[in-house]
């Protein structure tokens, strides 16, 4: 009986997930392109591991970019913790996802505006592998 309500207990947890996550993932996925906050909040990690692992960036690059993404992460980090303090976690999180939309042309500016077109043409399949696989795999352009 034990084990029954434990096989029952987990297949409502990975169900409730899978209605969670399939939710944000339609309002992350907005109009056209990456958006949404859900979206913002794992562009962030996304971007910058593809700047700092998938490129060989100067240190006048790095330099230009860090305070960018220093302020996006400390403003990730902020919104998280508001939101696990809140008593309805739900809307916490539509406005921490509000949030993170906003910030992400920031990031996005400073991601053209820094990297030389190679070098954001040699990252652009790391930005949007799993993020939302709209369309199928990446769109032909090559490495």
């Amino acid at each position: 009986m034990r084990s029954k309500v434990m096989l029952w207990s987990l297949l409502l947890a990975v169900g409730l997930v899978t209605i969670l996550a399939s939710g944000v993932w339609a309002q992350g996925g907005g109009g056209g392109g990456r958006g949404g906050g859900q979206g913002a909040m794992m562009y962030l990690d996304r971007a910058w591991t593809a700047l700092s692992f998938g490129l060989t960036l100067t240190d006048a690059q790095v330099a230009a970019l860090r305070p960018t993404f220093q302020t996006s992460f400390a403003t990730r980090a902020e919104t998280m913790k508001t939101v696990m303090a809140a008593q309805d976690r739900q809307a916490a999180m539509q406005d921490a996802m509000a949030t993170m939309a906003k910030i992400k042309p920031d990031m996005d500016a400073k991601m053209k505006e820094v990297p030389t077109a190679d070098q954001l043409a040699a990252i652009q399949p790391m930005l949007t592998m799993g993020g939302g696989r709209r369309g199928g795999g990446g769109g032909g352009g090559g490495q």
